[in-house]
């Protein structure tokens, strides 16, 4: 899938369920889409030991660190639940 079209469906879904190198590569450009991506309330992370391996752990590890900052960039913005939701509605 191409990013937009990764965008529509985090704008549509409830429930978003990827591995940490999808969601790194979805979040990399997160400046552009910090509405979106800062309407994302919870976080789980599965494997959370992986982070320790030389492989996938550094992945993890940024994924982690940049919805901490995403999380910190939108809640700065103060941005109401009528602007969340039209801009969920504007990636599709």
């Amino acid at each position: 899938a191409n990013a937009t079209s990764s965008y529509c469906e985090i704008a549509k879904a409830h429930l978003i369920l990827t591995t940490p190198e999808k969601w790194d590569s979805i979040t990399r450009r997160w400046n552009d889409y910090v509405v979106l991506l800062g309407s994302v309330k919870l976080m789980l992370v599965d494997e959370v030991h992986m982070i320790g391996e030389k492989d996938r752990g550094s992945c993890l590890e940024s994924v982690i660190s940049r919805m901490k900052t995403i999380q910190r960039a939108a809640s700065s913005r103060m941005l109401t639940s009528y602007e969340i939701a039209s801009s969920r509605r504007a990636f599709c």
